[in-house]
């Protein structure tokens, strides 16, 4: 099998050696853009993997701080690499946002991915409806994708990865609270909770249901939701992606990524099993 890799990782890899390169010359973000011709914002998202650098981009950086041989040759390959791993994305990079590009990014290389929502299903479990509503809702906030369509589309091609002959394997854990919100009309939300119950009887998916009447053994971290991910090479470290209205992060730090490991994992274990989770999606559906 072919390993299919993150973009994600691999500007993580070069924006982390631009960021060490740069401190090691003692130069702060404001005076590196200055040497170099960019804009501070340009450093800033190179070095939190938000973008990648164009091999101009990155021939020029060597050349300014004057790098030696090794550490030259090895940040042009890491540049290199992060540019030429490419996806299905790219056809929509006319209108694909940098959260909406970064996630896709991480879905392509993904191998598994465990998911506690609290606020919204996640984007590879919603129907067209679903997606559109709330989409439109963030875009009328100010945050998100300004074209709903196209984000629409977007968010369905992503649900590819859950397909196919090596589909991703996805646990979605979804707090009870979310499915008993009127978050959109009747119509949508029974459509969404159908689509559910569909997903929910795949093998490589698990879906479980956090009820509201247990007593937990934690707390989870309310309007707070997040995803684990482990990745098809074994050479990309898993990372944790923390989601808000305004924000998407992928932490790659051990102690978050087994910090949040622990939360899921002892969550999970008080849910629902599997098969009354789904009676409970059935119930739902059937009163809505």
């Amino acid at each position: 099998m072919t390993a299919r890799h993150s973009a994600l990782i691999r500007r993580k890899r070069l924006g982390a050696e631009l960021r060490r390169i740069r401190k090691e010359r003692g130069l702060t973000g404001a005076e590196l853009a200055k040497q170099l011709g960019w804009s501070e914002s340009k450093v800033s998202r190179v070095e939190t993997a938000r973008i990648g650098l164009s091999m101009p981009d990155a021939r020029r950086f060597v050349e300014s701080l004057a790098l030696i041989e090794e550490v030259r040759d090895n940040f042009l390959a890491l540049a290199e690499d992060a540019a030429n791993t490419r996806g299905w994305w790219n056809a929509y990079r006319s209108v694909i946002t940098t959260e909406q590009r970064m996630v896709a990014d991480v879905e392509a290389g993904a191998a598994s991915i465990r998911y506690y929502a609290s606020v919204m299903l996640p984007g590879l479990v919603q129907t067209p409806e679903y997606a559109r509503h709330c989409l439109k809702w963030h875009a009328d906030l100010g945050v998100g994708a300004d074209d709903v369509d196209s984000a629409v589309d977007i968010r369905m091609a992503r649900q590819r990865v859950l397909s196919g002959t090596e589909p991703l394997r996805y646990d979605v854990l979804i707090d009870e609270s979310l499915l008993l919100r009127a978050l959109a009309p009747v119509d949508i939300i029974r459509g969404q909770l159908r689509r559910l119950i569909e997903l929910a009887t795949l093998p490589h998916i698990q879906l479980r249901i956090l009820p509201l009447e247990r007593e937990n053994a934690i707390w989870p971290p309310a309007g707070h939701s997040f995803c684990l991910i482990d990745f098809r090479d074994p050479s990309d470290p898993p990372v944790v992606g923390l989601e808000s209205l305004i924000d998407l992060r992928y932490l790659s730090e051990k102690q978050h990524v087994d910090t949040y490991k622990a939360l899921f994992d002892r969550t999970w274990s008080v849910a629902l099993a599997r098969d009354i989770s789904i009676r409970r999606l059935e119930e739902l559906a059937g009163a809505a």
